[in-house]
């Protein structure tokens, strides 16, 4: 199982799984509409939500975007980090990779 922050940096050298996780990353920083190349890619940011509503939300969006967009892996837990004071939420994803390699 791997867990993927969205406040990990991007190394664009990655291969392999390092790569796939990677592409996890840039789902989770990615805001809706703004990929010029694909309009539907990302998220949508659950802005002016009460925290427990943004996280239902948020992650029903993480699991469709991600196991539609990226076939290698299995979505099996998110948390989240809050920032009350910023209004700042930032999820972490566990995944598994679908071949059940590691």
């Amino acid at each position: 199982m791997y867990e993927v922050s969205a406040l990990q940096k991007i190394d664009f050298g990655a291969t392999g799984v390092a790569a796939t996780l990677q592409n996890v990353r840039f789902a989770l920083t990615t805001i809706w509409g703004t990929c010029p190349m694909d309009r539907n890619a990302g998220i949508i940011p659950p802005v002016d939500d009460p925290m427990g509503y943004a996280q239902v939300r948020t992650s029903s969006q993480i699991i469709d975007y991600l196991e539609s967009n990226i076939p290698e892996i299995i979505v099996e837990e998110i948390r989240y980090e809050e920032d009350p004071l910023s209004a700042k939420l930032s999820p972490i994803v566990k995944v598994v990779l679908a071949d059940g390699s590691i």
